[in-house]
């Protein structure tokens, strides 16, 4: 298990239980939300700038590249790159 999975399932166990124990809490959707808010801020969760980024606008550089060891490094990012955005 990575640490994006854990974090997943921390993230996942407590809205299972507020959810679950919802009727604990006020009618107000707003007051749930800031709840929650604040439990993921304790458990650790920080909210970023972070975003996804468009691999399209990257540099596409010029040539192709001349060693085997750049070739296979760059046959292993578009790989990559695919497989993230397909």
């Amino acid at each position: 298990m990575t640490g994006l999975d854990r974090e997943i399932a921390a993230i996942t166990e407590a809205l299972t239980f507020r959810l679950r124990n919802r009727d604990q809490y006020p009618d107000d959707p707003e007051l749930f939300a800031k709840e929650f808010t604040q439990a993921l801020l304790g458990r650790g969760w920080r909210p970023t700038e972070a975003g996804r980024h468009d691999w399209h606008d990257l540099p596409k550089g010029v040539g192709t590249p001349h060693s085997e060891e750049s070739k296979q490094a760059v046959a292993e990012l578009r790989e990559r790159l695919t497989r993230l955005h397909d």
